[in-house]
């Protein structure tokens, strides 16, 4: 039972710091679009993304965007997706 109980809450660590990993990406292209001018107006016209739901990307600690939300948005303030796997 231990064992398992390690296992558990090392996979809810990691779950957690990807989360959270993931939080820091939203709030990194919301900068982008903030540093460029843009509206959230113009990057959905520019990502096709609805506006409600980008503004619920930057303001929802619960958000989980798909790879390709982020990629979308990240094109549409011109900056650049990278993901590392190390």
């Amino acid at each position: 039972v231990e064992l398992e109980k390690s296992r558990i809450q090392a996979r809810g660590r990691a779950a957690l710091q990807a989360h959270d990993r993931l939080q820091q990406t939203l709030q990194l292209l919301r900068a982008a679009r903030e540093r460029r001018g843009l509206t959230l107006s113009e990057i959905s016209r520019r990502s096709g993304i609805d506006r409600a739901r980008l503004s619920r990307l930057e303001r929802d600690a619960r958000a989980n965007p798909t790879l390709e939300t982020l990629s979308r948005i990240a094109r549409a303030t011109g900056a650049e997706l990278r993901i590392t796997v190390v």
